[in-house]
């Protein structure tokens, strides 16, 4: 009997060891196959994510190119970037009339096969960014038969279309102005009782110490970073010129001509010798980040004869000067800077500086067709106002 219930007690023993053996086995076939499915899913996670981040990516190049040239619509094919590429679309009004003043940008990258799709809607940023000949946060000093009046690059000549008028000056704070100054428009200060005159100058608008203030913001450190990635002075310099003593500092010698095709560059600092010419090239838009100071000597021309909105300048630096009889066609955005515009100094455009002291017999003449100019201060023609991840 004993021998009988142990042969049977070992079958049901061996029954139990394979059923256990195949419940495990199956417990780990399937846990095998979770981990394949986590691992398909974590690759194709990353994936998508990599794919979407180049598409951003793309999306913000244009985004870019358009602050550099408000008409350009020829997008991106191919390009690539990390483990896949992009291709940007740029659709407006003109093959879609609904769009009216709107830019949609499509971005679609690839990579690995996995594909990421965005949409994003643009507007012109509606400001003004140069309304007024020169505005200070802290101080405006006019020395003796210091000039401001205005122009219309657009519609002439200086001389074919000069007038004292729209020649506006702006401090938040003070306003200091001395003999036989010519001002073509408004005096305006922000601090009450803070407008000093003395002599006889001539003021063709108001005379106002209450006026709202106008604060200086600093330049986004976004577009200092993408013009030293984006740095044409690679591709778009011609002319004599070197970079001492340091790799960015530009430095423009007595007597050379430099040329810059439109485009963005980034400095640490600018010299312009005396009697040199800084040119810009025909076309679009070129604009100057610089870390540091800027100086342009006696006699030196920067943007001779060409239109000051074609010419953008944005500084990080304290101190930039214009000395005697040079001349100057742009636009000076300056936040931290006091800004020195010495003897005979002529400059056509309009400047925003820290404080701004124009010496004897200097002249600023606003180009009345900045005016027409809606752009944000750092150069963004347009602004996102939405987007969207397209399936």
């Amino acid at each position: 009997m004993s021998i009988k219930l142990l042969k049977e007690n070992r079958g049901t023993a061996l029954l139990i060891a394979l059923s256990l053996i195949a419940l495990l086995s199956g417990v780990a076939i399937m846990s095998l196959d979770q981990a394949n499915t986590d691992l398909e899913m974590s690759y194709n996670q990353l994936h998508e994510e990599q794919a979407f981040y180049i598409a951003e990516a793309g999306m913000e190049r244009a985004v870019t190119q358009l602050k550099i040239d408000p008409d350009w619509r020829t997008g991106f094919l191919g390009q690539p970037l990390g483990d896949g590429y992009y291709t940007v679309a740029v659709i407006d009004s003109i093959s879609n009339p609904a769009l009216k003043d709107t830019i949609v940008i499509r971005a679609t990258a690839d990579v690995s096969g996995t594909a990421a799709n965005i949409e994003a809607f643009l507007l012109p940023d509606q400001s003004v960014p140069y309304k007024r000949a020169i505005r200070a946060d802290k101080r405006i000093y006019l020395h003796t038969n210091g000039l401001i009046d205005s122009y219309n690059s657009d519609s002439g000549s200086y001389l074919a279309t000069m007038a004292n008028v729209y020649s506006d000056i702006s401090s938040n704070e003070l306003v200091d102005i001395q003999n036989n100054a010519t001002i073509g428009g408004d005096v305006l200060s922000a601090t009450p009782g803070d407008i000093n005159i003395s002599g006889a100058p001539i003021i063709t608008g108001d005379t106002n110490s209450n006026a709202s203030a106008e604060p200086l913001n600093l330049v986004n450190d976004g577009d200092y970073t993408w013009a030293q990635n984006n740095n044409s002075r690679f591709t778009g310099m011609s002319g004599a010129y070197s970079f001492s003593p340091g790799p960015l500092d530009l430095h423009i010698d007595d007597f050379d001509v430099t040329t810059l095709a439109p485009g963005t560059y980034y400095f640490t600092s600018v010299y312009v010798d005396n009697n040199a010419n800084l040119n810009i090239g025909a076309g679009g838009i070129v604009r100057i980040f610089v870390d540091g100071n800027i100086k342009v000597q006696d006699n030196a021309d920067v943007n001779s004869g060409g239109k000051p909105s074609k010419l953008n300048i944005f500084s990080k630096g304290t101190s930039i000067d214009f000395d005697s009889d040079s001349e100057f066609r742009g636009t000076l955005y300056l936040p931290n800077a006091d800004f020195l515009h010495d003897s005979d100094a002529r400059l056509y455009g309009a400047i925003i500086a820290q404080r701004i002291e124009m010496a004897n017999s200097s002249s600023i003449h606003f180009d009345r067709a900045l005016l027409n100019i809606t752009s944000g201060i750092s150069g963004e023609d347009y602004e996102i106002i939405a987007w969207r991840l397209q399936e």
